[in-house]
């Protein structure tokens, strides 16, 4: 139950940590960045990986402080 319970707080914290992350970039983003084909698939495929990997990593320097 406790392992089911750690996982879940991951996977919570990891969608609002993820959602935060998007929000920031898209303000940035949209501040600061033209708007054209090139941006675009640069954020498609480049950002927005390294997002999804830092919301899932964020939350396991969280959790696992001791």
């Amino acid at each position: 139950m406790k392992y089911f319970l750690r996982k879940l707080l991951h996977a919570v914290i990891s969608i609002i940590i993820f959602i935060v992350l998007w929000n920031v970039m898209s303000w940035i983003w949209h501040a600061y960045v033209p708007l054209n084909y090139k941006t675009d698939l640069f954020a498609l495929f480049i950002v927005t990986p390294i997002i999804l990997i830092l919301s899932y990593v964020i939350p396991i320097f969280i959790l696992d402080r001791k």
